[in-house]
């Protein structure tokens, strides 16, 4: 930025949107939000955008900001920063730890991202586990799955990703792209654009996303590969000579995907892309490429015309100008430098990116307004709202700006109409921030009409008060109308045939028999099967065809059609048109304690996609050879009628439901009828060994507990690790120590010298149940498991 002339125009203060409805908003680094316009819906022209920027890490402390925060009634698209691609990326926070456990375990166990993601994702491969060169679009699971949001009406939700879900209620006619990349996952991108199979293998990582049934609410990806060429955040990286040109090719192999998928599933992906555009940036693109090149492929070229200056700068200078004099740091600039350099005539698909932050300057000696310009400066200064240097206009307009836009608590603030940009000054202290008012946000539309852009977009949305996006409104003239709400809303609920990793969580919601529920409290089973205590616990919600219900069929990752939806993330038990599958029991949580331990058996049978499957009409059993006119039980038979008799292992069995290769003595749909016992063995042992003891303590030999081995009589005891356990209903292949239907047995010994050590393994069923944990005697008021006394409220210490 070249110091200013004798002629640079000046006016005092930068003038503030009249505030309309303000809104207490959270707080954000101890400092008050206040949203105005928030309730505000803008009709607005189909094809011109008004999209913002939703950084995901934001709901951590500093921004404090969630998904139900963002002002979707007031914008056209939403870009999800952001996914990134498995690999090494060292300038991500903590070495890009959080995007590597992602990309290691997408569906952890026992957490809501088995109840999210389908086996079509978690599976690919073979292993929950995606390859370097294939993209997350999650990179931090607990945010995402887990953690707990309230909302401005006091009411709860879980996970990121059901906030999001909830924009497009909200605003049906909003999109939402994810983009991908950014300035710390950005590093991959150099070496997967490499070559047509690395570019393939990350397509279609980004089109398994888009198939799975939990993403049915996003509409398309963005791609934010900082740089071609370098100058990103890690020195040294890039190819000026090739990256522009593979930059190309994989946008329009991007295109041909998602066409494709698009035209698979009745969905038209949009595919955006984010450049710097600073010239050194762009000189680089145009080393093997034009930037004209990628048009024809992409609905939207975004530029980030901002961060032009700061303070790595020596300098004054405008953080995110339209048009600053002599310089090329500024978006008119950039605009000829596209049309002049990069082939591009037609902008009406390019839209220009604004700042709704400032950045300060440190060290700053000048003499009047005029002169700050260009003025020496070093370093950025003292604070900023939520980054050191980085200040947001939430903060900006009651702590520095004020209401009648001309400065407060020492500052003073200026525009400067030649750069489209506002600059407040605390002479005394010697430090600038250099902002975008609500002036500057006119200027910037105005711009966008004279070259008949596509529209505006911001980074990022939570640093605004809602004055900014007001602005833009208001420059291009839009209406203000009623949000028209979606005839069938959308709503996440997969098939009530659930993983037994899966841990029923109040609120989570899914569909049975044409209908779709909620959870409320403890659960094992669907509704409509377990005890009364289970039913009490879920809400129904209404008719399945009252909703736009995202979920997942069998046989097809990207099924839009889900009216035959059995699982999104599970094996399940087939079904006859009049009996509900068993369900799996699952930890339960605390706002609800079961009077009697659920004793239904788990779904086991599977077809060959790993899915089960209900036949519309139940196919013939296969017939076998007989033993005393009963057929003998066949792995390949399908038994469809139920009370079907057949003999194994020297004993005669009936089903209770329809079954194929589940066996009797193992599975639960086969009940014994007469013959001989049916006895479990040890695992691994070769002969019968003495039957599992009952009765919750062990007498003679206790069988070791085997994943392979159905126990179906509550109260069996086994050993594992060198303890005994017994199970409270029927298990098979959960494991003593991390599952809830075992429970430790406790020896007459430990009884006898008072109360055992907590253990985080063991379930604690009965309330009451004393036990020690460092050094103090601790009871349980509810059933308890993996809760740590002195940290969970399931705990009081005993007095």
């Amino acid at each position: 930025m070249s110091a200013a002339s004798a002629q640079t125009v000046v006016e005092e203060g930068v003038g503030t949107m009249a505030p309309e409805s303000p809104v207490a908003d959270g707080v954000a680094n101890n400092k008050a939000r206040t949203t105005y316009y928030k309730n505000r819906h803008y009709d607005v022209p189909e094809g011109r955008e008004v999209g913002a920027y939703y950084a995901s890490w934001g709901v951590y402390g500093g921004r404090d900001y969630s998904p139900h925060q963002v002002p979707v009634e007031r914008l056209t698209h939403v870009y999800v920063a952001f996914g990134g691609i498995c690999g090494d990326n060292p300038a991500a926070y903590n070495n890009g730890g959080g995007l590597k456990s992602s990309c290691q375990d997408l569906g952890k166990a026992n957490s809501n991202g088995a109840y999210y993601l389908s086996n079509s994702l978690l599976n690919r491969g073979g292993s929950t586990s995606l390859s370097n060169g294939e993209v997350s679009f999650v990179d931090d699971n607990w945010a995402y799955w887990d953690r707990k949001y309230t909302n401005s009406d006091g009411s709860a939700y879980e996970g990121e990703i059901q906030g999001m879900i909830d924009w497009k209620n909200r605003n049906p006619d909003l999109k939402v792209v994810w983009s991908l990349g950014g300035w710390s996952y950005s590093r991959p991108f150099f070496e997967m654009t490499k070559s047509a199979e690395s570019r393939k293998k990350f397509i279609d990582s980004v089109v398994a996303w888009l198939s799975d049934p939990v993403m049915g609410f996003v509409d398309g990806v963005d791609i934010d590969w900082e740089f071609p060429g370098g100058l990103g955040a890690d020195a040294g990286v890039g190819d000026a000579s090739v990256d522009g040109a593979n930059y190309v090719a994989l946008v329009k192999e991007m295109r041909t995907a998602l066409d494709a998928l698009g035209a698979q599933n009745g969905h038209d992906y949009e595919l955006t892309t984010a450049i710097g555009v600073g010239p050194d940036k762009l000189a680089n693109f145009g080393l093997s490429a034009n930037i004209a090149d990628m048009m024809p492929y992409v609905d939207r070229l975004g530029l980030m015309s901002y961060d032009f200056a700061g303070a790595w700068d020596s300098k004054v200078g405008f953080n995110a100008a339209i048009n600053d004099g002599d310089s090329p740091l500024g978006v008119e600039y950039v605009l000829k430098l596209l049309r002049d350099t990069h082939g591009i005539t037609d902008f009406s698909k390019v839209a220009m990116g604004l700042a709704f932050y400032g950045r300060s300057h440190g060290d700053v000696v000048a003499s009047d307004p005029a002169s700050l310009v260009g003025a020496p400066s070093n370093g950025a200064g003292p604070g900023g709202t939520i980054e050191d240097g980085s200040f947001s206009y939430f903060d900006l307009y009651p702590n520095y700006i004020g209401p009648d836009g001309k400065g407060i608590n020492g500052w003073s603030a200026y525009y400067y109409p030649e750069y489209g940009a506002g600059l407040l000054w605390n002479q005394s202290s010697g430090q600038v921030i250099s902002f975008t008012p609500p002036k500057g946000i006119e200027d910037s539309v105005e711009l966008a009409k004279k070259y008949n852009m596509r529209g505006v977009f911001a980074w990022t949305v939570d640093d605004d008060n809602g004055m900014l996006l007001e602005a833009v409104h208001q420059a291009y003239g839009h209406n203000v109308t009623a949000v028209q709400p979606k005839d069938k809303p959308y709503i996440y609920a997969p098939a009530c045939d659930m993983a037994s990793g899966i841990t029923i969580k109040p609120g989570m919601v899914f569909s049975k028999d044409g209908a779709v529920y909620e959870a409320k409290g403890w659960v094992s089973n669907c509704p409509g099967v377990g005890e009364a205590w289970e039913q009490a616990n879920w809400t129904k919600l209404g008719s399945a065809s009252d909703y736009t219900v995202l979920t997942g069929s069998a046989g097809s990752a990207a099924a839009a059609d889900t009216s035959n939806a059995v699982s999104n993330a599970v094996v399940s038990q087939p079904t006859t048109p009049t009996q509900t599958a068993p369900e799996t029991a699952t930890q339960p949580v605390e706002t609800s304690t079961p009077a009697t331990a659920p004793t239904t058996p788990p779904a086991t049978s599977t077809g060959d996609t790993g899915l089960a499957t209900t036949p519309a009409t139940q196919p013939p059993s296969a017939a076998g050879a007989s033993t005393n006119g009963v057929e003998v039980w066949s792995s390949s038979a399908v038994y469809a009628t139920t009370g079907t008799n057949v003999s194994h292992n020297g004993a005669t069995w009936r089903n209770k439901w329809w079954t194929q290769g589940e066996e009797p003595g193992s599975a639960q749909v086969w009940e014994k009828v007469s013959g001989s016992a049916n006895v479990v063995q040890d695992a691994g042992a070769a002969q019968s060994a003495t039957p599992q003891a009952t009765g919750g303590a062990a007498t003679g030999s206790v069988a070791a507990w085997s994943a392979a081995t159905a126990y179906s009589a509550a109260n069996t005891v086994v050993t594992h690790n060198g303890k005994q356990w017994t199970n409270k209903w029927w298990t098979q292949g959960e494991e003593p120590g991390n599952s809830p239907v075992w429970e430790e047995v406790a020896s007459s010994s430990a009884a006898a010298t008072g109360p055992q050590a907590w253990q985080s393994g063991r379930a604690y069923a009965s309330a009451g149940t004393v036990v020690t944990h460092n050094g103090k005697q601790w009871t349980n008021k509810w059933w308890t498991q993996g809760e740590e006394p002195g940290v969970a409220a399931a705990w009081e210490a005993v007095q």
